[in-house]
């Protein structure tokens, strides 16, 4: 694979990956309206017969974003881009680049995500919900401000069950709701699917909350165990709970990875999508554990 720029936040994702969808980290409203803006302003290019990495080199460069690319894209040997655009929005540049190759590209986790065609619901289990699953959303919804505690336990397990495709529903909820049990509830299922199913022990919630600012590291072909050295001490300091692997089924002996200006507990999925595992959390701390089948 050609190497890229070194400003760019270039990543392969290994195919056992698990993506999870997150909702708002702290930041993460701010970066997404700032992805979307940098996304509606105008640039030329000329591509002339330039590989698609390359192309999205550019990208960064121009936007100063980090970009993600699915695995089954280098695999596929997509074609190469020849392409002249003269003051467009980077939105319709980057959807003529990838759009030869069949490719789509989505926000996720401070990154522009590229990959196949159709392939990220399927993926990262997303998408929007079923009418089923929509009626029982607005059920849940409804029972959230309940008289009764166990109806509204139940009601914030069944959204919490739906998972991401929730979190609009969820949102709107909070936006809308006058009722404070409500709201307190609908935060907490926002929190829980924000951590991408990191638990629900106040652990968890110190560690979503408290990593605010943004960090950035770059590790080429490290040693894993200098790797997950470097973020205990850097990204998550002393205060924090420590990140620890599941050698049994956490294989790989080295890591490459880059990001830069993210914030900690993105750039920590990252890290650990990039090993084929996913992160967790209990009162013992940050784990980073094979993906659930």
């Amino acid at each position: 694979m050609a190497r890229l720029a070194a400003l760019l936040v270039f990543l392969v994702l290994p195919q056992a990956a698990r993506l999870l969808i997150a909702a708002d980290d702290p930041p993460a409203g701010d970066w997404e309206k700032s992805y979307r803006d940098k996304l509606a302003g105008k640039i030329s290019v000329d591509f002339t017969d330039t590989p698609l990495e390359e192309a999205l080199s550019f990208i960064h460069g121009a936007l100063r974003v980090n970009v993600v690319l699915d695995p089954r894209v280098p695999a596929a040997n997509p074609p190469e881009i020849t392409l002249k655009l003269a003051d467009k929005p980077v939105l319709e540049i980057l959807g003529a680049i990838l759009k030869p190759a069949d490719l789509e590209h989505v926000l996720l986790d401070e990154a522009i995500y590229v990959f196949p065609k159709g392939g990220y619901a399927a993926r990262a289990g997303s998408g929007p919900l079923a009418p089923e699953q929509a009626a029982r959303a607005a059920t849940a919804l409804a029972d959230l401000g309940s008289g009764q505690f166990l109806v509204r336990e139940q009601a914030q397990q069944a959204l919490i069950a739906l998972g991401p495709a929730a979190v609009p529903l969820v949102r709107r909820a909070c936006a809308e709701t006058q009722d404070a049990e409500v709201l307190q509830r609908a935060r907490r299922v926002l929190d829980l699917l924000a951590s991408g199913g990191l638990g629900e022990s106040p652990t968890a919630g110190k560690v979503l909350h408290a990593l605010t600012r943004k960090v950035s590291f770059d590790f080429t072909e490290t040693p894993l165990a200098q790797a997950v050295e470097f973020i205990n001490r850097t990204v998550l300091d002393e205060t924090n709970p420590r990140l620890t692997l599941d050698v049994k089924n956490i294989r790989a002996e080295s890591v490459t990875l880059k990001v830069t200006d993210m914030s900690p507990m993105c750039a920590l999925r990252w890290f650990a999508r990039v090993l084929g595992g996913q992160l967790t959390l209990s009162r013992r701390g940050l784990r980073i554990s094979a993906p659930d089948k």
